[in-house]
């Protein structure tokens, strides 16, 4: 158990507690040591696939991409539009994982031979997800297919705009799903009910991954290092063929398929022939997110998809100034929000309202005060352009944040997410209005920030048992 003055209590409590002799015996009809046996039966890994997969990631593990609900649909229609030379337009996201689900599928049409628009939503102008005048403008230009990526599932009333106006629709997301799915033609998701997919967690990027897999066989391989970044950067479980994604993605780096990741990668300072998940969390992914914080994400997707060094170059130092200014815009938003943290310490659900804050940096926000008060966050942003108040929201392990806000669905202007993270537009009166209701959601779901944070461990080891031969064994 550790505590600190003013942070979460945590109770740190064994997995399990496997005796000796079922230890050894694991490992000798196993064949590995007794510290991985002892991991393994920790972690329930006790099939003699499922071990072959946590130790020894490839990609003969990748799975069937037709297991996917629609996969079949999906291509018919990509096909095609590729075939009929139809007009094409990719409608992404903002952050790390949408971006490089724009660029898996921009690539995967252009090796086709196909020449995709795409769109990245502005996040102060468009806000989250499907955006109405967006469609619009895309209708205008004469799009034949609207394909969209790590987002969708919640565009009813969007989608079926483009589907009165004549326009094919194909979305591919992964997040929460809502009471009533758009009608689209095809809706490519791993937990549609009846059809969930064998590996529920995938990221946007995965769920893209996998058409570029159905569409292109083993050149699709080229592309899974994009996939990886957007798999670690969206927080997703590496469990099943994600571990795949992010074991062989990592090796793909290596090989420096794309100029515009490799420019990036050497801009980070980081070794290539050593580089880990650590390394796209905490240098890459934040540095493609830093652009659509405070800029436009689709230079994002021109760095990721470009073949010219000059021009990679010349995105990536750009990104590294806009990544340092969001580092400054953070700092004095979190310390401004503290005065507002201390005087709603009796909230179950913290509400906070930016004086001045960049839009941008909400959700790091909003994490950040999660991290300090183990409580749901809910961080906002007047928006003079829209007029109404913009936000995001990150909530602890325990609280489904996503359950909470989607009753009250009729209340927001736009929302999605997930469990743990959701973006949002609100008018401010009804801000306010959601305020009050949302404090009884903790009750309702048992959750009490105040309670110990049980987190699991799986092994105690003595340092003389930590060598690199264990930590290559265990890492992806």
């Amino acid at each position: 158990m550790t505590v600190g003055d003013g942070l979460t209590l945590i109770n740190w409590e064994k997995r399990k507690n496997p005796s000796k002799q079922e230890i050894e015996k694991f490992a000798t009809d196993k064949k590995v040591d007794n510290i991985v046996a002892q991991l393994l039966i920790e972690r329930g890994i006790t099939d003699n696939l499922e071990i072959e997969s946590f130790l020894n990631s490839n990609v003969d593990e990748l799975q069937d991409p037709f297991g996917l609900h629609d996969m079949d649909k999906a291509l018919e229609i990509i096909d095609d539009a590729v075939q009929s030379q139809k007009k094409i337009a990719i409608y992404g996201d903002y952050d790390a994982d949408g971006v490089t689900s724009t660029s898996i599928m921009k690539l995967t049409l252009q090796k086709l031979g196909a020449k995709p628009i795409f769109y990245i939503p502005d996040r102060f102008k468009d806000g989250y997800g499907p955006n109405l005048d967006r469609y619009k403008e895309l209708a205008d230009k004469g799009i034949d297919l609207l394909i969209t990526v790590d987002n969708g599932v919640s565009g009813k009333d969007q989608i079926k705009y483009l589907k009165d106006q004549g326009i094919q629709v194909v979305v591919t997301d992964h997040h929460d799903l809502p009471k009533e799915l758009p009608e689209a033609d095809a809706i490519v998701h791993p937990t549609i009910p009846g059809a969930e997919y064998v590996c529920p967690y995938l990221s946007g990027a995965g769920v893209v991954f996998k058409i570029a897999d159905a569409l292109l066989g083993d050149e699709a391989l080229e592309l899974i290092d994009l996939a990886a970044i957007g798999t670690v950067a969206d927080s997703v479980a590496l469990k099943g063929e994600n571990r795949v994604i992010v074991s062989e993605g990592l090796r793909q780096m290596r090989q420096n398929h794309h100029v515009g990741l490799s420019t990036l990668i050497k801009k980070c300072k980081i070794k290539v022939n050593d580089i880990s998940e650590e390394d796209i969390g905490f240098k890459i992914a934040p540095r493609i997110n830093a652009l659509g914080r405070l800029d436009n994400a689709s230079s994002g997707v021109e760095l990721l998809t470009t073949g010219d060094e000059t021009f990679a170059k010349e995105i990536v130092d750009e990104t590294e100034d806009i990544n340092s200014h969001r580092q400054e815009l953070v700092n004095s938003a979190f310390n401004d929000a503290q005065d507002q943290i201390e005087a709603q310490k009796d909230n179950g659900v913290l509400i906070l309202k930016g004086n001045g804050w960049h839009q941008g940096v909400l959700g790091i926000v909003a994490s950040r005060a999660m991290d300090q008060e183990n409580k749901p966050v809910l961080a906002t942003q007047f928006d003079e352009n829209s007029g109404v108040m913009k936000g995001s929201g990150r909530s602890p392990e325990g609280f489904n944040l996503f359950t909470a806000l989607d009753q009250y669905r009729d209340l927001f202007t736009a929302f999605g997410g997930h469990a743990q993270a959701c973006g949002f537009s609100i008018e401010e009166s009804q801000l306010d209005k959601l305020t009050e209701l949302i404090q009884a959601e903790p009750a309702k779901q048992n959750f009490d920030p105040h309670a110990p944070v049980v987190k699991k461990y799986d092994l105690s080891l003595k340092i003389a048992d930590l060598n690199f031969d264990l930590i290559k064994k265990l890492i992806v």
